[in-house]
């Protein structure tokens, strides 16, 4: 929609640490997601607030398009930045592009100390469109919602939520060698990857799928002939090896958990029934 103006992005897992990680994770995320939008986009803005980053840009829809590929980002929403004064009359203006369709709710959250309380506000900007529209009120089932989100004197209206995929950003753990030698090796690698991993994936089999999980940044990628290779590769080196078994699966033969050749197996498929992996596939690969 033409009027928004920026985008709120949401996470939650980073949330619940410590301040001074939760401070590390937040810059990490914040670097993510300008490198995601370098290059795609001329003028931007990435704001870091406290349980907000807030990307300022006229084309939003490429900025969510763009960030809901980022691990760490749990939501997106195409927003109108304003003064919490003048958000009254913004919606009585454009009541008629905020609330589409038939029932409708209005949800209200703050962050601040203010004089009203979220249902105050929901109630009087309910009546605005009411008032402006004739259409009814509906919380338990609207056809329409009509979110709007307070932190101190500012004001983002807002419409859709859009799902990120969630997990930790891209960098803020350790690397860890991913072996891929099909699509199931494709998931493990990702699975890594939403837990924040930096992976270095050794593959004898295409793994350009992985490139859209990490956008404005580059995958170290190796081509080997077999899992013998990365083994030698891998001699001496404390590094995580990342394989890609199933529960109803074994596609790597051979290779116990303790296996001498490698610091340390991860199999991150390994609870995964068939069912499962198919649902993972899906949103990884398409």
């Amino acid at each position: 929609m033409a009027m928004w103006d920026c985008v709120l992005v949401r996470y939650s897992e980073i949330a619940i640490k410590s301040r001074p990680v939760r401070s590390r994770f937040e810059r990490i995320l914040v670097n993510n997601i300008s490198l995601a939008l370098k290059g795609c986009l001329r003028d931007y803005r990435v704001q870091r607030k406290w349980g907000r980053i807030v990307v300022e840009a006229k084309n939003t829809d490429r900025v969510c398009e763009r960030l809901s590929y980022v691990f760490g980002v749990v939501s997106i929403s195409p927003a109108k930045r304003l003064s919490l004064r003048g958000l009254p009359k913004f919606v009585e203006r454009n009541v008629s592009k905020l609330v589409q369709k038939g029932p409708f709710a209005v949800r209200v959250t703050r962050v601040g100390e203010h004089s009203f309380t979220s249902r105050d506000m929901e109630r009087k900007l309910g009546e605005i469109v009411v008032k402006k529209t004739g259409k009814k009120v509906n919380l338990k089932e609207p056809a329409s919602t009509l979110h709007v989100e307070i932190r101190e004197k500012d004001a983002y209206v807002y419409n859709d939520v859009i799902s990120g995929p969630m997990g930790l950003p891209l960098g803020s753990q350790g690397k860890v060698y991913c072996f891929v030698n099909d699509k199931l090796g494709i998931l493990a690698a990702w699975l890594m990857m939403k837990r924040g991993c930096r992976p270095i994936i050794f593959h004898t089999a295409p793994v350009d799928e992985l490139d859209r999980w990490s956008p404005g940044m580059e995958l170290e990628k190796t081509e080997i002939s077999s899992l013998e290779e990365l083994a030698e590769r891998a001699k001496g080196d404390e590094t995580p090896v990342v394989l890609a078994d199933t529960l109803n699966t074994a596609s790597i033969e051979g290779i116990k958990a303790d296996d001498e050749r490698f610091y340390c197996v991860l199999r991150p498929l390994i609870g995964y029934t068939e069912d499962m992996v198919k649902e993972l596939r899906k949103r990884v690969l398409g």
